[in-house]
């Protein structure tokens, strides 16, 4: 390959298409092997010294693959169409995303003679999914030659269950927590007391109801059940709406939201309740990441036909973990809560035909955008 490919993780080269097909004949002779192989009901590939695809089950063909033209040489990310496999010439495991990849990590140990299993998740080329799997590599050596067996597992809907579990456990138990509590105190107030609790409470149910909603929108988006409601708001209207709701929230607490550069009476037509999600998503990310007394900015910028709404907050994202941002099941709050960004971007890219990026710089803190039509 050529000197001036780069790779930012593990090695960019590749053998030659001969070397490829003598591999794969070298397994499709074993008889034997072949039909252990094919008696696996999952995705089980044989992959060569450069990481790339020399042999595999039949539980690899698909409509996309349907032979072993279509399959051979591939390396396991280019396979699964992760969008990463396509951030650098050398192909999957060489972006800087792919350092905490688990599929090449395990089977860059497995290489090293080490059995591992890891988990990994992808976005799709296309942007249409995100996919979660549970791989499984180890060492082999045949005909005196070094392989490595990788074994995938979809864990998509065991993680989605898992997570909307822990998200119901958590957030839904907490505002319900916090109902309870509040009705106790109305039980034992005076009546003086009462219009303060009343509005607290109104606040808490509302912010149970919308949890539930949430939830319910990001399912349905996720099966692809979800009809676009289509209407004329104003841009304005829209953001003040976020900001007040969240300005009644406990992450805003002694924080500022402020709104800037927002162009008055700008018409657009998009789905409101999807687009208020994703700047909600946005915004609550924000509120969360900052201090006391720190401010997160909302501004809006008009683009020829399209619109640009951006969310900052003066905190830094550290490298290894802008790696992960867009990750359906990571989330620096802990296990099961990284649903936010995700949903940002299902959201955005596969129902209100925008994009949604970051940049986060020390000094300048980070800043989320998403860019929509105007005229969806």
């Amino acid at each position: 390959m050529s000197e001036n490919i780069e790779t930012y993780h593990a090695p960019i080269e590749r053998a030659t298409r001969d070397e490829i097909l003598k591999d794969y004949h070298l397994f499709l002779n074993s008889q034997p092997l072949k039909e252990i192989f094919d008696a696996i009901p999952e995705p089980f590939m044989i992959l060569n010294e450069h990481r790339q695809i020399v042999f595999f089950n039949k539980a690899l063909l698909s409509p996309g693959y349907s032979n072993a033209e279509d399959i051979l040489s591939l390396r396991p990310g280019e396979y699964l169409n992760c969008d990463k496999s396509a951030e650098m010439d050398a192909g999957c495991g060489t972006s800087k995303f792919c350092r905490t990849c688990g599929a090449v990590n395990a089977v860059l140990a497995a290489q090293f003679g080490n059995s591992d299993i890891q988990e990994c998740s992808i976005v799709t080329l296309e942007g249409k999914e995100s996919l979660d799997y549970r791989v499984w590599a180890s060492p082999l050596k045949f005909n005196n030659k070094h392989f490595t067996l990788f074994y995938i597992l979809d864990i998509s809907h065991e993680n989605r269950r898992r997570n909307l579990e822990r998200i119901f456990f958590h957030d839904i138990i907490n505002l319900a927590g916090g109902l309870q509590g509040l009705s106790q105190v109305l039980l034992e107030s005076d009546n003086e007391d009462i219009g303060e609790i009343k509005q607290v409470i109104n606040n808490t149910t509302n912010a149970l109801i919308d949890e539930i909603m949430a939830q319910k929108d990001l399912a349905r988006a996720e099966n692809n059940e979800y009809q676009l409601s289509l209407s004329e708001v104003f841009i304005n209207n829209i953001l003040e709406d976020v900001a007040n709701t969240f300005r009644k929230h406990k992450i805003a607490q002694d924080k500022n939201i402020v709104i800037e550069n927002c162009p008055n009476n700008t018409i657009i037509k998009t789905d409101a309740i999807l687009l208020k999600r994703v700047i909600g998503n946005m915004l609550k990310n924000a509120l969360e990441a900052s201090f006391s007394g720190e401010s997160v900015t909302i501004s809006c910028q008009l683009k020829e036909n399209n619109f640009e709404i951006r969310v900052h907050n003066s905190i830094y994202i550290p490298e290894e973990i802008q790696m992960q941002i867009f990750k359906r099941s990571y989330s620096t709050k802990g296990i099961g809560r990284g649903l936010g960004t995700y949903s940002m971007k299902l959201l955005t890219e596969r129902y209100l035909n925008g994009r949604v990026s970051f940049t986060s710089e020390p000094g300048s803190g980070t800043t989320f955008k998403a860019e929509y039509p105007i005229n969806l």
